[in-house]
């Protein structure tokens, strides 16, 4: 025996009506009054589940009613008081009794007559009970379960159950709700998402026990319906209809009327072709390709007509499109690895090339000054008496002019850089129609080579520069202590 049930015969009924749902549960009762036990009552309110509010109204005539309550245990003795004054007047009379349930939906949803929910729920068109578990799913949960307090049976789907309260939870969950409505809003135009936040396998049965027939087929009608919504380009709803547009090889529109339809099992390919688009992979070419072949076997027939022959042609041209893909995929890969390779090639000549502008600028000063002092030795002069005024100045000339050779360079080898790294991101946006950015910067992030080349690059890059300016002006200070009294280009007479 149920809770409910357990509570209603305390009340000895005439006759009662049990009303349930997702809300609330409610009990008329009509009794003849013959005294009541109001311990015994809230014995039985309090196995309940403490999250529901149960209010049981005795009504005596329209001024006298009494309510019990599970929230209100302190009341027992001014309750117990207030029905003994009415015993002597009201006993063997007919009396009216209300019980009601409001529910809290919090983890779970408890139904008390799982036949009477099911009258309520069969009594909802399609978009109806679309609409309630909506909403249910809205208070973020990712899985339903409903708590059955007289349902000796299962029902579980994808995301929601209906089981006893002493039966393991049930979910059976093996999908991602979030990454689906995601990706459909990607592909699908459905323009009443922001009311159905729901997908097909929230419907989907994968486990059934002494259920009511009629809630397997509302489920599986339902399962269908948006299983046709999240495989097509633009889907509403408009009153008692779904309007489907499919874009293909062709365009072809449908107006599926909910109200007469009628389920034909070759109607799971839809639910099948669903999965497959939505199971990895890029659910964009995925979607392309199987609009292109269903609206080519809709040619002349209905989209409720497709079978599994259609599926298997889905498959087959989404595995050639695949093995293309993967030959694609590794020609751009090949494709990649030579680019880096370049890439690193491009980086040792522009280091080499600086270090050999830096060689020369030495040599070339190394040579100024040799001559300089062979001549000097020719014409016996002291070292001071070399640097001459005019010496002194082209010497300075020729400094100044190393410094504007290694801006010159420095500009040039780090322009080179730059434009090495846009190319490189340029290379990303040329393959986004086979790979993604980031899968193209994986590949070229697996040459180990490349990153200390551009390590090597940046550090013999500051290297080379320190040396080379040091030398500049090392040579400017010497050149200032030799010349003594002898005009500079830039004096700086630091040791006078």
């Amino acid at each position: 025996m149920s809770i409910l049930d357990e509570l209603i015969k305390i009340f000895t009924p005439n006759h009662y009506d049990i009303y349930d749902s997702i809300a609330q549960t409610t009990v008329q009762i009509l009794t003849n009054y013959n005294g009541l036990e109001i311990s015994q009552i809230y014995k039985c309110l309090y196995k309940f589940p403490s999250k529901d509010r149960i209010d049981v109204r005795i009504r005596f005539t329209v001024d006298e009613v009494i309510t019990i309550s599970n929230e209100a245990a302190t009341e027992e003795p001014d309750i117990r008081k207030s029905i003994e004054d009415l015993h002597e007047t009201f006993l063997y009379e007919v009396i009216e009794i209300s019980i009601t349930i409001q529910k809290t939906n919090k983890n779970y949803c408890s139904i008390y007559c799982i036949n009477k929910f099911n009258e309520w729920l069969l009594s909802k068109s399609h978009k109806e009970v679309m609409q309630i578990f909506s909403g249910m799913f809205k208070s973020g949960e990712e899985n339903i379960r409903f708590i059955c307090y007289d349902f000796d049976g299962l029902l579980a789907t994808n995301t929601i159950s209906f089981s006893k309260p002493d039966s393991e939870t049930a979910y059976y969950n093996d999908v991602n709700r979030h990454d689906i409505i995601s990706n459909s809003r990607r592909i699908c135009n459905f323009y009443n998402h922001s009311q159905y936040d729901i997908i097909p396998d929230d419907f989907n049965v994968v486990v059934s026990s002494n259920v009511n027939s009629n809630i397997l087929r509302l489920f599986r009608d339902i399962k269908i319906f948006l299983s046709l919504i999240y495989i097509s380009d633009i889907a509403d709803f408009d009153g008692d209809n779904i309007n489907i547009t499919i874009k293909g090889y062709k365009t072809i529109d449908y107006k599926i009327p909910l109200s007469t339809y009628t389920f034909k099992e070759n109607q799971n390919v839809l639910y099948e072709t669903y999965k497959w688009l939505y199971n990895g992979g890029n659910v964009h070419d995925k979607s392309q390709l199987a609009r292109n072949i269903m609206t080519l076997h809709c040619k002349y027939s209905s989209i409720l007509e497709l079978d599994e022959k259609t599926f298997a042609s889905i498959n087959a041209n989404y595995g050639l499109y695949l093995k293309e893909n993967v030959n694609n995929y590794l020609n751009v890969k090949k494709d990649i690895t030579a680019f880096v390779q370049s890439n690193i090639q491009e980086v040792t000549k522009a280091i080499s090339s600086f270090s050999s502008d830096f060689k020369k600028n030495f040599f070339a000063f190394f040579s100024y000054f040799v001559t300089l002092m062979v001549s000097s030795s020719f014409a016996k002069l002291r070292l001071k008496d070399i640097f001459t005024p005019e010496i002194t100045t082209i010497t300075s000339c020729i400094l100044a002019g190393s410094i504007i050779y290694w801006l010159i360079s420095l500009y040039e080898i780090i322009s080179k850089y730059r434009m090495m790294n846009k190319s490189t991101d340029s290379l990303k946006d040329s393959y986004n129609d086979i790979l993604d950015t980031i899968e193209v910067q994986t590949i070229i992030e697996k040459d180990k080579s490349l990153k200390p080349n551009k390590d090597r690059f940046r550090n013999n890059l500051i290297l080379i520069s320190f040396f080379w300016l040091g030398m500049v002006v090392a040579l400017f200070l010497a050149l200032d202590s030799i010349s003594g009294s002898n005009p500079l280009l830039f004096k700086f007479n630091i040791f006078n």
